[in-house]
């Protein structure tokens, strides 16, 4: 039994590179379970499992899956998942009430005619499923899973026939940041989406049709299954982009107040790769509570929509799960001053290219006499770099490392 206090629970699961987090409100004596991204394969099997299926082992469900967009590191994870689940009726592993997924439906934007592929455009299809596959580093099952089961969340979905996207009207929607859209969860509850707006969707699409025009010399301007299926494929190609690396990292001895204030005040260019501006984000409000969680998504396209939503006065988030595990080219001072927090939530692995130094600089900057918490996943040197003596002294601040546990708002 929760404490009336506690209105909100985050469990954050280890999902190293990834993310991966289940948000547990409370709102008198019913309890609302939203699974944010699976993580990688191994998150899933190690740790969101064993949890999934004691928690529907004491009669719970997952209320709300989001997978915000298709990274292997944020859903590769719900693959395996859904798969071992087998559908919304059998719940092998739980039961799923609802999904919040974009996937291909960013393809109906484009009002393609429905048709049927010719011989050689089912083959163009098969060799994009065929790249796609091989970027996810997906294996072969004892089961022999096909090709379109085992790459394609959609199609999983529709197979399972899951509720995915489905809301009031039983229409399945897309989800579009610029349009408002909310959606009720409980009686004091909502989710406010804040990303993707319809233009970073719709550049998607140009991305899918420049790719066919350059690979196959076609564009495929028809929509069925097939097409769907490969174009899922295809975001799976895109978004395997490496990270980008540090350029220059700084040892703990050389930081300092003068040296950090000086990282923070540093402006970069902001992450416009089309895949993480498709990245859903949104805020969770839980009566006077709000809580962000900004997926991969581009930090200036959340802002414009929280000023938008909220207006220009600066509001207090009780958390921010800040974007793209804490990179440079997904945060700002202009976002932190309108919408800031005393809790950042980075969900990063063991290596040294997530969290970005100058945004670990950037929180320690933005409102300094305030005391704050930053909850970490795993302590990497870039975390060490900060976590001194010399810099505890100079800002207000900690590190908590929360991974495989709770938080509590």
């Amino acid at each position: 039994m929760y404490e009336e206090r506690c209105n909100i629970k985050i469990h954050t699961f280890q999902a190293f590179d990834g993310d991966s987090f289940l948000v547990t409100i409370c709102e008198s004596e019913k309890e609302i379970n939203i699974l944010i991204d699976c993580g990688n394969q191994e998150t899933y099997q190690n740790y969101i499992k064993p949890h999934l299926l004691h928690m529907s082992e004491q009669g719970k469900k997952i209320n709300f899956l989001i997978l915000t967009h298709v990274h292997s590191d944020h859903i590769g994870g719900a693959i395996p998942l859904l798969v071992e689940n087998r559908s919304f009726a059998e719940s092998c592993i739980i039961e799923i009430e609802h999904v919040i997924y974009n996937g291909y439906l960013g393809l109906e934007l484009e009002c393609y005619p429905s048709l049927d592929c010719t011989a050689k455009e089912q083959r163009m299809c098969q060799g994009i499923l065929a790249q796609g596959r091989a970027v996810s580093g997906r294996k072969q099952t004892e089961k022999q899973i096909t090709l379109n089961e085992e790459l394609c969340i959609s199609h999983l979905l529709i197979q399972g026939g899951y509720k995915w996207n489905v809301w009031d009207d039983d229409k399945r929607c897309l989800i579009i940041a610029d349009t408002h859209m909310k959606i009720d969860i409980g009686e004091h509850s909502y989710i406010q989406f804040i990303s993707p707006n319809k233009q970073q969707l719709i550049q998607m699409n140009k991305k899918w049709e420049a790719y066919l025009k350059r690979i196959y010399r076609k564009v495929l301007k028809i929509d069925n299954e097939i097409v769907r299926n490969a174009y899922e494929a295809f975001q799976w190609i895109v978004n395997n982009a490496n990270y980008d690396t540090i350029q220059e990292l700084i040892t703990s001895k050389a930081l300092n107040k003068e040296s950090v204030e000086k990282m923070a005040n540093i402006t970069y260019s902001y992450d416009y790769t089309e895949e993480n501006k498709e990245s859903i984000a949104f805020v969770l409000s839980v009566k006077n509570k709000k809580v962000l969680f900004l997926g991969d998504a581009n930090i200036e396209i959340c802002r414009k929509n929280l000023e938008k939503i909220y207006g220009l006065n600066p509001i207090e988030m009780e958390l921010i799960k800040l974007s793209h595990h804490g990179s440079k080219r997904n945060i700002s001072n202009h976002f932190l001053e309108q919408f800031g927090s005393r809790s950042y939530l980075i969900s990063a692995g063991m290596t040294d290219l997530r969290p970005s130094m100058e945004t670990i600089a950037k929180l320690l900057v933005n409102r300094p006499k305030e005391q704050k918490s930053i909850y970490i996943t795993n302590k990497n040197s870039t975390i060490e770099c900060f976590d001194t003596d010399n810099i505890h002294n100079a800002f207000m601040f900690e590190f908590v490392n929360i991974a495989n546990s709770v938080i509590e708002i």
